[in-house]
């Protein structure tokens, strides 16, 4: 008559898997509280940088368009589409920006610009508590109470989940 695989036994033979002595009972306690504090505060470090990225991301294209607004107007009521399009794609380089798009008055493209949009991966959406929809900042143009146009700016999650990857990355190196 064997014992071996009834509950008492199984608890014993885990207990005995642990350290024998008070002192390495106490180490291995002591890493494993700070394994799992090293854990929290770099994820809570890393969620405050993701969170003011993306403020920052969505203060950049705010001031970008009211930056841009006069010029792009005159070129909307000048009907310069040259001019228009040679001024806007020297925008369009930064990567935190999917896709500009301006209209005139009657709604007809002026300019379009679009790249491959990456929408927030999950590590990102998981940090910012925020949903993956595409952030659209947008602007009317208006002369003398008269609609001359509108820009809508749609910013990229590619620069945050990159800086998300590599802090999560270097607190992964740290931590081991």
């Amino acid at each position: 008559f064997y014992l071996d695989n009834t509950p008492i036994v199984r608890r014993m033979n885990w207990s005995q898997r642990l350290p024998n002595t008070l002192f390495m009972r106490m180490a291995l306690a002591f890493t494993v509280l700070f394994t799992t504090t090293t854990v929290v505060i770099t994820w809570a470090i890393t969620a405050e940088i993701a969170r003011s990225q993306l403020e920052v991301h969505k203060r950049i294209g705010e001031n970008l368009i009211q930056l841009t607004r006069p010029a792009v107007q005159r070129m909307l009521a000048e009907h310069n589409t040259a001019e228009l399009n040679t001024y806007m794609s020297s925008l369009s380089g930064d990567p935190a920006i999917a896709a500009i798009e301006v209209t005139d008055d009657h709604g007809i493209n002026m300019y379009k610009f679009r790249r491959d949009f990456e929408m927030a991966n999950w590590l990102t959406r998981l940090m910012t508590t925020g949903t993956d929809k595409p952030r659209i900042i947008s602007t009317n143009f208006d002369i003398a109470g008269k609609n001359r146009g509108q820009m809508l700016l749609t910013l990229s999650y590619t620069p945050l989940n990159a800086k998300v990857r590599s802090e999560e990355h270097t607190s992964e190196l740290q931590s081991h």
